[in-house]
């Protein structure tokens, strides 16, 4: 059975982005310097900080020896982790996973948005979802729409797709327990999303792999002023389902 192993930071007022430009290399923060969105840079840095120092946890390396690359259009790999690693973030929270099957994660901030969920759903879901979301009301809709939204990227990452791959495939049915419908490709999978919350903040994240099976730790990582990271063991209520051809 495969574990998963997800670790999020939330990267808030609370943390000095000096601590975080501190666990990287001399690279990353000179990359992170040149970039002029702040939205962006914050973007960055918390997510690099994150994989780093989510892979010195795990495979017990110090973090600046971690040689890690970020592909464009790919999941990041590093030479130290013979595993499989994957990367997300919305708003201020980032989500990593690393797995020794391949795997891909996604965090999205559930929000209102200036589209109406159910009429971009009808451009980018399958029918059936489309159907499920119009059942259900606006609050939920929103919610269901972010949560399918988070499963299908994960899902997409976990294959090496982007979204231009098209988004209908895999579908979902949320109600009455989360079940995979439809896969793009015939090998077995396990899905599971649950919700983030932070302050007044919710957030749907997923995890994808292609296995029957698989494991879920979760921890929360922040910097703890010395150039190490705190861990924080968390506990969500995780839906799951396997899909198997």
């Amino acid at each position: 059975m495969t574990r998963l192993s997800l670790a999020v930071l939330v990267f808030d007022d609370t943390i000095d982005p000096n601590d975080l430009r501190a666990g990287l290399s001399d690279t990353e923060r000179d990359h992170e310097a040149r970039i002029v969105h702040a939205g962006r840079r914050r973007e960055y840095l918390g997510s690099r900080w994150l994989l780093r120092y989510h892979l010195a946890g795990e495979y017990s390396i110090k973090p600046k020896a971690l040689a890690i690359e970020y592909p464009a259009g790919t999941a990041p790999r590093c030479a130290h982790a013979p595993g499989y690693l994957g990367l997300s973030h919305s708003g201020t929270v980032g989500l990593s996973v690393l797995a020794s099957a391949p795997a891909g994660c996604d965090i999205e901030q559930i929000r209102a948005r200036r589209f109406t969920p159910e009429r971009l759903a009808g451009h980018s879901y399958h029918p059936d979802e489309v159907a499920e979301l119009q059942r259900v009301s606006a609050t939920t809709q929103v919610r269901d729409f972010h949560r399918l939204w988070s499963l299908k990227e994960a899902a997409l990452k976990a294959q090496g797709l982007g979204l231009g791959a098209g988004m209908k495939q895999p579908s979902f049915q949320l109600r009455p327990a989360l079940r995979c419908t439809r896969a793009r490709s015939a090998e077995p999978w396990f899905f599971a999303a649950a919700e983030l919350e932070h302050g007044k903040d919710r957030f749907a994240m997923a995890v994808a792999t292609r296995q029957a099976a698989a494991t879920i730790d979760l921890v929360a990582l922040r910097p703890d002023g010395s150039n190490g990271a705190q861990r924080t063991a968390l506990v969500v209520d995780w839906a799951t389902a396997a899909y198997a051809p």
